[in-house]
């Protein structure tokens, strides 16, 4: 609620099963946005070239 009325959205990363479930419980009352890997990378200003240069690096 409090980040409702102050215009911030909560979202959240690879909850675990128990979580996921809780909020989806809850999902009527609070709306939680989950997002993926690739929306977390967007969201901290890493360009897609980077994942797969990195991701063929680690492999």
């Amino acid at each position: 609620r409090w980040t409702h009325d102050n215009g911030i959205e909560l979202k959240l990363f690879n909850p675990q099963g128990a979580v996921r479930r809780s909020l989806d419980r809850a999902s009527t009352v609070c709306d939680f946005e989950l997002v993926s890997e690739v929306d977390v990378l967007r969201f901290l200003g890493c360009h897609e070239t980077q994942w797969s240069t990195d991701a063929y690096v680690a492999a």
